[in-house]
């Protein structure tokens, strides 16, 4: 099965998982531990065993 990397970008630091599923395009909105990420580009793998590297970024609410 192959696996695909999800960065999870965050204006200090980069946390990198791994997912078992594809199809994500730019703008898809996914949840990860309860926090709601946007898909805002791919990139090459690092890992040899990836296929595919997805960036995310956390979705900015409103709070007020």
């Amino acid at each position: 099965m192959p696996l695909y990397e999800m960065v999870l970008r965050f204006p200090d630091r980069d946390e990198i998982r791994l997912a078992d599923r594809d199809g994500y395009q730019i703008g898809d909105k996914i949840e990860i531990a309860r926090r709601t990420y946007i898909v805002v580009g791919t990139e090459p793998p690092q890992s040899p065993s990836a296929s595919k590297r997805f960036v995310l970024e956390p979705l900015e609410t409103d709070a007020s």
